[in-house]
């Protein structure tokens, strides 16, 4: 807040100029003085923000008394403007103080962040603190000592410590280079990085200064703080203030002790231990099953299961393995969180050795391990009714309770409906549940406080549809469940090589895949849950065609289409069961065209024949078509199912006949309290008098103003004849009499393709329902003739005041400007691709150039095939590489304009989709070059390429042009000289 007056800079600046030492002492003399010579300047030049608005809302009392008699109101607006400026700042301030993270810039709310700040400051106050003898302390000085004395001897060493041990079990994967990285003194740089790291307003520290302090002025204070910021890093802090060190002789480089990497660290060490000890004999592992993987542990941080034979010479040898762990690591095992667990057929006498051994109880079973519920029986609902629990105690915080309906809908987004998200991502949630939580949300959005109740304008399967059809994109949990289960499913598709995926093989589909696995009454429930996700996949996914030998032509999800993606065409007698690799040519590796002709409608005979092949046959693979490369993920899986849920026509025609419409309203440039009145009006989802009427709240439903017509929104924010001051002098219509709306959504539809000044709009149509809402509820309203000169100039400041933020750089290769030359030893390769729609062929252009930019060999190629933009691309890039190595060129750089396709070929991660099958076939084809580098440049850049791509249509197959190029493209290749200049 302070940032945005320059004497702020002022003040910092000649406090540092004041000479001083640049010791610590220094430092923080220096920021206290800055501290109290900001509150100072804050109280009497910036001025004191609850002080300011109290004085300007006396003078504006007095003012608009004024205004009455004289009739100029020119101070009341100039002083309304200094009040929104301070409310702005006072918004800011308690923003600050709240420091949440989810909150983003949009309504003031500073009764909502007043809050937020007072309890986080109870939270953070430690009153007492219990000593290791039981005794409650509570003077500063005591619990300073309590907490010197316990990490201390916490972080103490009790002597020599014989690691060796454990390392040499540990496999060397830290390199000398990695290990001098690691081992050099702290820099400069460093520090500057970590602290541009941090969020600008979290925790101050105990100065009393944000991160954002030392961000804004790092130019001014960088060199004080860095030299005595090492010096702080050991300090107790009580309550704020540092009073005690610690100097720890143990734990990693002696520094931060609590680091979770400690525990990453070291437990590689037990990891060794215990892999050496299952190679000796020493202990043996459990499997699931016969075929199933050995497990001897599963370790997460320091959370650790290990399992045994439940013999004494194997749980001796545990024991040992875990002593020789302490004495290196210095860690301890916590034995009041420790606890055996033997199976159902165990001989009693040899439980109760082991558990004397052991020193730890047993138990019958976790309740949960990792947040999750370790076994699930009949009673699912209740297994996981701490979800519903969770999601209560957020809603019945004080958090809700401050928030307008557009603050309510960024805490279901970003914390409610993140609640459940990791359950969800390994179980099936009953239905009913997640029933009961959305009715738990449903309310909560609603404004429902207790046992008021509150009218539920929309229903939750509308507002759970995405904010371009009319909803507000709140997440159906019952769909977004099955989309993260979905992930599991995709995972034991795929990723072959996770231990997940050899347990669960071996265990429940030994002899198949994960789609061809079955049900079974014996499987666990998070085996019955990933089912329920591998449905998604099966109805979502498609087969990518390489040599075809997989796809059942009639059964198979293959055509490459949204809805159906299987071929409908009856079969023939002869091929029910075909296989797709009988529709391809293996010589010529292309579709039989007359074979798909004659065996297909028309309309999928095209859609076979678009399917790009591999120039070598491929295995066929399942991918998924709804992202870009192929894998699933949630966000595609989720939106798929809700589109799959909204296939009737009708209805998804009429929510596309205003898709526009939505789509605006969320891009307004407007408070979120804006749009969500348009929202509102334009579902009918309004307290209007009518609606009231029809749910025989109201007594009548006329409207309050011209008690002639039925208040609706259109009427009660448009049409109603008292609004014809206000509309006039917006000037949007002269006369509004001339058009008729049936509804508000129409009349917006109109407004935006008519009209634009969609945000003046839609602050006007705020201001009317405000004020009518004031006017009913007897509270002070401006009159009707001033709203449009306060809507102008509510929006005006409002989009005066909105802070721009620039957009980062986007990291990768940059993009030339013009053509750049190779390297002298290099040569040029620019490709390119064209699309020829009416004749259903593509085009591929090259062009061959060394460091002189003079030409070496240029082709046009017409590919006898209908492609899409980004497969001729790709397609073009193999054929380039390929003409390049006929015409003896191995050292190059290949350039193209297709970002998709160059990023493709530069990463080791294949795509999934079609077009990753072209780029597969370019990247085998680069192994034959003795050095190949990519590069992304503009169109501009590229026209000789797209140039000769786009001749290819005037060609009948292959034309080659060696040392020159076409005549009629030689001012191209002229122009693109410049920059051998540049």
């Amino acid at each position: 807040m302070w940032l945005s007056n320059p004497g702020c800079s002022e003040i910092v600046q000649a406090i540092w100029d004041g000479g001083g030492s640049m010791l610590e002492e220094g430092i923080l003399h220096r920021v206290e003085k800055c501290g109290k010579e900001l509150i100072w300047w804050n109280k009497n030049v910036f001025g004191n923000v609850r002080r300011e608005l109290e004085k300007l809302g006396k003078l504006l009392l007095k003012a608009e008394e004024e205004a009455i008699q004289r009739g100029d109101n020119t101070r009341v607006r100039q002083l309304k403007k200094e009040i929104e400026v301070w409310r702005d700042k006072e918004a800011t301030m308690w923003a600050q103080r709240s420091r949440l993270l989810w909150a983003r810039q949009g309504d003031r709310n500073s009764k909502y962040f007043h809050s937020c700040a007072t309890k986080r400051h109870r939270k953070k106050l430690i009153e007492g603190i219990r000593d290791e003898r039981g005794s409650w302390k509570t003077n500063v000085e005591e619990i300073t000592n309590v907490l010197v004395h316990y990490y201390h001897s916490l972080f103490t060493s009790k002597g020599q410590v014989e690691a060796s041990r454990v390392l040499e079990y540990v496999p060397n994967v830290i390199t000398d280079e990695m290990n001098g990285l690691l081992s050099r003194r702290f820099d400069v740089h460093e520090v500057e990085v970590a602290l541009q790291q941090m969020a600008p307003l979290k925790a101050p520290g105990p100065d009393g200064m944000p991160p954002l302090f030392y961000q804004h002025f790092w130019g001014t204070v960088s060199q004080d703080v860095t030299s005595s910021i090492l010096m702080w890093l050991n300090s107790v802090l009580v309550n704020g203030e540092p009073c005690g060190m610690i100097h720890p002789t143990r734990g990693i480089r002696q520094g931060d002790p609590i680091s979770p990497f400690l525990f990453l660290l070291c437990t590689e060490g037990l990891n060794g231990l215990i892999k050496k000890a299952e190679r000796n004999g020493d202990i043996h592992g459990f499997s699931l099953c016969r075929r199933g993987p050995k497990l001897t542990h599963l370790l997460f941080a320091d959370d650790s299961l290990l399992f045994c034979r439940a013999t004494m010479e194997e749980c001796s040898k545990v024991l040992d393995l875990l002593s020789d762990y302490e004495d290196a690591s210095g860690q301890q095992i916590n034995k009041s969180k420790t606890a055996l667990f033997f199976s159902k057929a165990m001989d009693g006498a040899i439980k109760d050795q082991i558990k004397e051994a052991w020193g730890v109880p047993e138990i019958m079973q976790y309740e949960k391990y990792l947040g999750l519920p370790s076994f699930v029986g009949k009673r699912k609902k209740a297994s996981f009714n701490y979800i519903k629990e969770r999601v209560w105690r957020k809603i019945q915080g004080w958090e809700g309770k401050l928030l307008s309906q557009a603050g309510r809908e960024v805490l279901i987004k970003s914390v409610i409906q993140a609640i459940p998200t990791y359950t969800m991502g390994c179980f099936k949630i009953p239905v009913g549940l997640c029933n009961e939580i959305e009715a738990m949300i449903k309310k909560f959005w609603w404004g429902q406080r207790g046992d008021r109740r509150k009218i539920h304008w929309v229903k939750w399967d509308e507002l759970t549809k995405a904010k371009d059809v009319g909803g507000m994109g709140f997440r159906d949990l019952a769909k977004f469940n099955d989309s993260l289960l979905a992930k599991q499913a995709w995972r034991l598709l795929h990723n072959q090589n996770s231990l997940f995926y050899k347990v669960f093989k071996a265990r429940f589909f030994p002899n198949s895949t994960i789609m061809e696995a079955k049900d079974s009454r014996l499987g666990s429930y998070a085996w019955r849950s990933i089912l329920v996700g591998r449905e998604v996949i099966q109805r979502g996914a498609r087969w990518r065609v390489g040599d075809g030998k997989k796809i059942r032509i009639w059964q198979d999800h293959w055509l490459p289409r949204k809805h159906p993606p299987q071929v409908l065409s009856c079969p023939l007698a002869d091929f029910e069961n075909a296989k797709v690799d009988v529709l391809i040519d293996p010589r010529s590796r292309r579709w039989n065209e007359d074979m798909v002709d004659g065996l297909f409608s028309a309309e999928e005979a095209e859609l076979i024949k678009k399917i790009p092949l591999s120039q070598e046959a491929a295995e066929d693979i399942l991918f998924w078509p709804h992202s870009c490369d192929g894998r699933y993920n949630c966000k595609t899986g989720y939106r798929f199912l809700k589109e799959e849920e909204e296939l009737n026509v009708e209805s998804r025609v009429a929510a596309n006949d205003y898709k526009h419409v939505w789509r605006e309203i969320w891009s307004l440039k407007v408070p979120p309290k804006v749009k969500s009145l348009l929202w509102r009006a334009c579902r009918n989802a309004m307290p209007t008098k009518n609606a009231l009427f029809q749910r025989k709240i109201a007594p009548d439903h006329l409207c309050d103003r011209c008690h002639a017509s039925a208040e609706t929104p259109l009427h009660a924010l448009w049409s109603c004849s008292e609004l014809d001051s206000v509309w006039t002098d917006v000037e949007l219509w002269s006369n509004r009499s001339l058009v008729q709306f049936v509804d508000f959504k129409e009349l917006l539809s109109w407004q935006i393709k008519n009209n634009g000044q969609l945000e003046l709009f839609a602050v006007t149509a705020w201001t009317i329902w405000n004020q009518r809402n004031r006017v009913r509820l007897n509270q002070p309203a401006d009159a009707l003739h001033q709203l449009a000169h306060l809507s102008k100039a509510w929006l005006e400041d409002y989009q005066g005041r909105q802070v721009t933020t620039a957009t980062p750089v986007q990291q990768g290769l940059q993009s030339v400007t013009h053509w750049k030359p190779p390297p002298s030893d290099f040569y040029k390769i620019n490709f390119d691709g064209a699309v020829f729609p009416n004749e259903k062929k593509t085009g591929v252009g090259v062009v061959i150039r060394d460091h002189r930019g003079w030409v070496i060999a240029s082709c046009s190629k017409l590919i006898h095939q209908q492609l899409d933009c980004s497969e001729i691309e790709a397609f073009a890039a193999g054929w380039a590489l390929s003409f390049a190595l006929d015409v003896g060129v191995n050292r190059a750089v290949l350039e193209g304009d297709s970002w998709s396709v160059i990023k493709g070929l530069m990463e080791e991660e294949r795509l999934l989709t079609p077009l990753g099958l072209l780029i597969e076939d370019a990247k085998k084809l680069s192994h034959c070059f003795v050095e190949l580098c990519y590069s992304h440049a503009k169109r501009e850049c590229n026209r000789l390429a797209h140039n000769l791509a786009r001749y290819a249509v005037c060609i009948p197959d292959f034309f080659v042009w060696m040392e020159d190029v076409p005549s009629q493209f030689q001012n191209v290749l002229q122009a693109d000289s410049v920059g051998l200049f540049q």
